[in-house]
């Protein structure tokens, strides 16, 4: 088992300080297959890359999308279900190395560190997505030492206040940590940090993880 098929064991075990940061990601990440520029069949398709790296507060783009426009090439059927729905109709794919992508953002202008487990997540509901997260967990999720790990990323909180400082909004102290919540006629999105990892998702009004209206 991988180091990171065993965080995601870890995470069901985690209690979380919202519900749009997720605890339970089980199995391994799913392949992301991304768009050809010359296939005609993913002239509508998105891909998640070139966001992630230049559009990253615009990841709710996504949202409402068929996973055969997200995922070009991926079945139905190769997408892992995601457990802590406890409905088979409910499943994910998940992009990885997010440090590589946030050098490109231009608004982050501080210091800041990426874990090697940070993630983002693209979850689908029969077919479509209603959640996308970027979740930042540190490096000592399962123990790792600074010895153990490149690039050792201890403390996430600095990349929180970098993401709180773009998108602004209040303040809200919650379960041990702070938590930013903006509503739109669309969707809800939710920046939190546990003073130690941080947490940033969007999900449509109404969907599961959304929260209250």
């Amino acid at each position: 088992m991988t180091k990171l098929a065993r965080l995601f064991l870890l995470l069901v075990r985690v209690s979380t300080m919202t519900a749009g940061f997720l605890t339970s990601l089980l199995g391994e990440a799913s392949e992301i297959r991304l768009p050809h520029q010359n296939d005609p069949n993913d002239l509508r398709a998105i891909d998640p890359r070139n966001v992630l790296s230049n559009e990253p507060l615009n990841l709710y783009m996504f949202l409402g999308k068929h996973f055969s426009s997200v995922l070009p090439g991926t079945t139905w059927n190769q997408l892992p279900v995601a457990e802590e729905y406890k409905n088979d109709s409910i499943r994910y794919a998940t992009i990885d190395g997010l440090r590589e992508y946030t050098k490109n953002w231009k608004f982050a202008d501080r210091d800041f560190c990426v874990s090697n487990y940070s993630l983002f997540v693209i979850f689908f509901n029969r077919g479509y997505v209603f959640k996308v997260e970027l979740r930042f967990v540190s490096d000592d999720f399962l123990g790792d030492s600074e010895n153990d790990t490149k690039q050792y990323c201890f403390d996430e909180k600095p990349l929180f206040d970098v993401l709180h400082n773009e998108t602004g909004g209040s303040l809200v102290a919650k379960d041990g940590g702070n938590e930013v919540i903006e509503r739109t006629n669309k969707y809800v999105r939710i920046l939190t940090t546990d003073f130690h990892s941080a947490d940033l998702s969007w999900a449509l009004l109404g969907a599961p993880g959304a929260g209250a209206p």
